[in-house]
């Protein structure tokens, strides 16, 4: 049910950004959220470019993704 909602969220939002002309977008996601992980990489093809302390030191993949 949560995934769904986050997948609707995920494809608006990359429609609107997309029509705004924008070229990319990045995301942070805590490594333990496997699942978000999965939907941001396989569902929209976003590209996990580094492992990174954020936030007051937290760890936090760190994607990109050209739209």
């Amino acid at each position: 049910r949560r995934k769904d909602l986050s997948i609707k969220l995920i494809k608006h939002t990359l429609k609107v950004l997309k029509k705004r002309g924008i070229k990319y977008i990045v995301a942070t996601i805590h490594p333990k959220n496997q699942t978000s992980l999965n939907i941001f990489v396989d569902k929209f093809g976003f590209k996990v470019k580094k492992l990174t302390k954020k936030y007051g030191g937290k760890s936090r993949y760190v994607l990109l993704k050209s739209i």
